[in-house]
């Protein structure tokens, strides 16, 4: 691990294998999939309920009852999964160095829309996390 200290900060860099960075990626792609999957078909399942509930006959403005439905609608990152895989499966070396940031996001899975995921009421959260 090599430290840099840049404007009085100290930047962390760390350099890991590249095929244990490979397998945890694809491991948490694996649970984000799952995860979504869930979340996607509880979502899907109000929405026919409350679609099943909506006179169209009586509205005259777009249905409030979807609005929050619209709003809390889970997204999927899996694509974000994809490309680091990618970029580091392409990679020639076997070892990838990191800085902290890019550490947090690909081996402790913390990436920034994590905090949105945590709050949608359709994604159950794992226990193993």
């Amino acid at each position: 691990m090599g430290m840099n200290s840049r404007h009085g900060k100290i930047e962390i860099h760390v350099t890991v294998k590249k095929e244990e960075l490979l397998d945890r990626l694809k491991t948490n792609r694996e649970q984000h999939a799952k995860d979504y999957e869930n979340a996607i078909q509880a979502w899907q399942a109000e929405l026919k309920q409350v679609l099943a509930s909506i006179d169209a006959n009586k509205r005259f403005h777009f249905p409030e009852e979807l609005e929050s439905l619209r709003d809390d609608c889970p997204d999927s990152h899996l694509s974000e999964y994809d490309r680091a895989i990618d970029m580091f499966t392409m990679s020639t070396k076997e070892e990838v160095t990191l800085d902290s940031d890019s550490f947090n996001t690909f081996c402790r899975d913390d990436w920034g829309w994590k905090s949105y995921v945590s709050q949608n009421r359709f994604y159950k959260t794992s226990n193993s996390r």
